[in-house]
């Protein structure tokens, strides 16, 4: 591990705090200097490893490898002709960022390490304060005010008067107030911290960390926590308003907004938290994660132009990294819910031996229906979903209790919805679904249909196949269960509706929308 990364030198632990700790604004020497520390990164070149367009492409750029006017050329990023790095650290550093992958949360932990190191030299260059850390939004607070966008990212100049460098106009695309700020509720919700298993399965659980995969840039399915409250953060963020996605809601161009590494501070913090809760939440224990991607190589630069290459089993532990989060659990509400207690409420609970939940998914999923048409979705849509009856009754024979306990089941079978092959050629659009149950309409979640036109693209390595999108529906399941049964249930409506005022032109459309039970 490089030297500069062992950041307990001089016995110094880091601590991030929150973004909210003394108001978020500039009377916060932790703000005033990421303000200073982010300016002096953007007065350096683009072919400086250091530099704030360097660090930002790494998560993703759209210039390199384009024949047309890039959303860096049009937000005045890049200019053709300037100097590269050469192709060798291009190929190295950027255009890293795992997505839909079960390296999501241990690339970007890396990531932030990187950024935090480089901007914390900044300013103690400067004459800052030598345990700055970065600080981390957190939405997830009860309070109304945690929600909103923190002052010092909107205020235009700094106390002395000169440009903020954590404004940034393009924050918003062609709208300067979006109404998605404050985040709404439901948005920032932290249900799926609930989720046991860190890695998903196919048509089944997602996981909380993502599916098992090789390097991968993007597309596909997202793990828990990655779709929410991460993917819909990072839309609300940058929405649509049809002048072009802001700098958030495009995985091409997220890393040039300074609101971006607190967000990721957040998801970093509640991947911590997690695994805090215990209960079973485990990491993976499997060496193709421990070790990384064999195609490619996670680096990242560091101050005084030293280069660090890691893996999963080097970030495991933050307090190893040298710093730890002040506090870990800043009261955010975990909606926490436990195989005891949907035991209890199916009547269940005395018949079951206790058992911890499995650190992996159970690999059995079978499909019990599908719609039967592609849905275009330039307005509200619904569509039906015809069960078959025999998996019905098979899926209603899995709530008996003499059945549970004969197979030594820890809980009866769950129940996924998925959205399959998502695909539009513009960032920016996000979606509510409901889902009709026999006569009872239940809103599932919001969806932020974060990195859906790379991941749409067919000459990229995914071949278009768009993102998937999977909820547990497994309480509007249970509930149907004791009200009245599932065996005799034919059909189930899901609603679409699209949260931006205007998706013509976009192509969003979702290929089949699909019901699993997971045994």
């Amino acid at each position: 591990m490089v030297q500069y990364l062992i950041t307990r030198r001089n016995s110094i632990m880091f601590l991030r705090q929150s973004v909210w700790a003394k108001g978020g604004d500039f009377s916060d020497p932790l703000l005033f200097w990421y303000a200073k520390g982010v300016a002096e990164l953007m007065k350096r070149p683009l072919s400086d490893k250091t530099s704030w367009r360097f660090l930002a492409a790494i998560h993703g750029e759209d210039f390199s490898n384009n024949s047309g006017t890039s959303f860096w050329e049009r937000y005045h990023y890049y200019t053709p002709g300037e100097s590269l790095p050469s192709k060798a650290e291009q190929d190295a550093f950027w255009n890293q960022c795992q997505h839909q992958s079960w390296f999501f949360l241990p690339w970007h932990r890396g990531y932030l390490i990187s950024l935090e190191s480089i901007v914390r030299d900044a300013i103690v260059k400067l004459g800052g304060p030598s345990d700055w850390a970065l600080p981390y939004w957190d939405y997830c607070n009860p309070s109304p005010t945690a929600r909103g966008l923190p002052p010092a990212f909107s205020a235009t100049t700094l106390p002395d008067g000169s440009p903020n460098p954590l404004f940034v106009q393009q924050r918003y695309g062609a709208m300067v107030n979006p109404p998605t700020l404050p985040l709404p509720v439901d948005d920032v919700s932290l249900k799926n911290l609930n989720i046991i298993p860190y890695v998903g399965t196919s048509g089944g659980s997602p996981g909380f960390g993502g599916p098992k995969t090789a390097f991968h840039h993007g597309g596909g399915f997202s793990g828990g926590l990655e779709s929410l409250p991460h993917n819909i953060v990072h839309v609300d963020v940058g929405q649509e308003y049809g002048g072009g996605a802001g700098l958030m809601a495009d995985p091409d161009l997220a890393g040039l907004d300074p609101i971006f590494y607190l967000h990721h501070a957040n998801i970093d913090r509640l991947w911590a938290l997690w695994l805090s809760l215990g209960d079973g939440r485990a990491n993976p224990n499997d060496q193709s994660w421990l070790q990384g991607p064999v195609s490619r190589r996670f680096i990242m630069p560091m101050p005084n132009g030293q280069d660090w290459v890691y893996a999963p089993k080097d970030v495991l532990i933050p307090e190893q990294l040298g710093y730890r989060y002040d506090p870990l659990d800043n009261g955010d509400i975990v909606p926490l819910s436990s195989k005891s207690s949907r035991l209890e409420q199916l009547g269940l609970r005395a018949l079951v031996a206790p058992a911890l939940p499995p650190a992996e998914p159970p690999s059995h999923t079978e499909l019990l229906g599908a719609n039967d048409a592609i849905i275009t979705l330039d307005s509200p849509q619904q569509s039906v979903i015809k069960l078959d009856h025999r998996m019905m009754q098979r899926s209603a024979r899995g709530f008996k209790a003499d059945v549970l306990v004969e197979s030594a089941s820890q809980e009866p079978d769950r129940f996924f919805l998925n959205l399959e092959s998502i695909r539009a050629n513009r960032e920016g659009l996000s979606l509510d679904v409901h889902l009709l149950l026999d006569t009872k309409e239940v809103r599932l979640a919001p969806l932020g249909l974060f990195g859906i036109k790379n991941a749409s693209r067919q000459d990229l390595a995914h071949g278009g196949a768009g993102l998937t999108i999977v909820l547990d529906v497994t309480d509007e399941f249970d509930q149907l269960h004791q009200s009245k049964g599932i065996e005799n249930l034919r059909d189930v409506v899901v609603k679409l509706t699209p949260r931006t005022a205007n998706t013509e032109g976009s192509g969003l459309s979702v290929e089949r929308i699909s019901l699993y039970r997971q045994q």
